[in-house]
């Protein structure tokens, strides 16, 4: 009965990419004016969700941050997951303390960046699954994935949903998250 209302659709994460972009600034509304969030602030997020399901050190840390920053600066709104590999190797090849660290965050993240968990994002994909109502239901499915790649998909979409509603929502039509196995996710207070 439920099931024949929702009409349940599943996107599996491993055929089909979320349409998101992680290393995107993120929007503040300042008032009524679209304010993009500091390039420093997109590179700790990046590095903090990284640092968190990998259990990087303080110097992995530092060397991600400082390749991601540099990758925004560089690509600006081009800058993907799919750059990372080569702006790590860059870093590693060159001749600075960091340049270990940066090839040892290169060894963790290389099996995600692989498995390409983000595709072409597509602006208002989240609106477009809250207003179907052919499928009221729309899980991100990650079956069969390992622990890490769905814990940096979930934490990484959920980041994009809540800074995409935070911009765009409205008390008045509130969205529902379902989150299974929600005890695996990281909850530090930001």
């Amino acid at each position: 009965a439920s099931r024949d209302f929702l009409k349940p659709t599943q996107h599996r994460v491993q055929f089909e990419p979320v349409p998101i972009n992680p290393f995107r600034r993120q929007v503040n509304l300042i008032g009524d004016t679209p304010q993009p969030e500091k390039i420093v602030n997109t590179a700790q997020r990046i590095k903090d969700v990284f640092g968190d399901v990998y259990n990087m050190g303080d110097q992995q840390m530092s060397a991600l941050y400082s390749v991601v920053k540099a990758g925004i600066e560089a690509y600006g709104e081009r800058m993907c997951l799919e750059k990372l590999p080569e702006l790590l190797r860059a870093a590693a090849e060159e001749e600075s303390p960091q340049s270990s660290f940066a090839a040892s965050v290169l060894s963790k993240i290389q099996p995600f960046v692989d498995a390409t968990p983000f595709g072409q994002e597509k602006v208002g994909s989240w609106d477009a699954w809250y207003s179907d109502h052919l499928s009221r239901c729309h899980i991100l499915q990650l079956v069969g994935s390992s622990r890490d790649f769905a814990r940096l998909v979930t934490e990484f979409s959920l980041i994009d949903l809540y800074w995409y509603y935070r911009g765009s929502g409205s008390k008045d039509r509130p969205r529902v998250v379902v989150l299974d196995e929600a005890q695996n996710l990281n909850h530090k207070l930001q």
